[in-house]
């Protein structure tokens, strides 16, 4: 049984696509510092691009692990709402702060 609000797993119990993909995000931000050319970054962007359609699954099936069964689907759900939140907010206080600070 988890705690409540809490769940400690060891590190070995994740996936080993969690750890290629962040690599991935990694390698594929790498170009987007220091692009030659604007091919070079959105190469870059691809790569990292690509690399979240694993995290994203991988997270959420990690998150809903202390759940009880009856409760995953909301969880679930619950998650997804939050992230979809996140990333619409992103950006446009990314957008901000950027203006702001230059």
């Amino acid at each position: 049984m988890c705690p409540r609000f809490a769940c400690r797993h060891r590190r070995d119990d994740s996936p080993v696509w969690i750890s290629f993909s962040e690599r991935r995000s990694i390698a594929g931000s790498a170009p987007d510092v220091k692009a030659p050319a604007p091919w070079a970054a959105l190469a870059g962007a691809a790569i990292g691009g690509l690399s979240s359609y694993l995290v994203f699954p991988a997270i959420g099936v990690e998150a809903v692990k202390c759940i009880p069964e009856f409760n995953r689907g909301t969880a679930l759900g619950v998650y997804t709402a939050f992230a979809d939140v996140s990333f619409f907010l992103a950006g446009p206080i990314a957008g901000y702060l950027i203006g702001y600070f230059g």
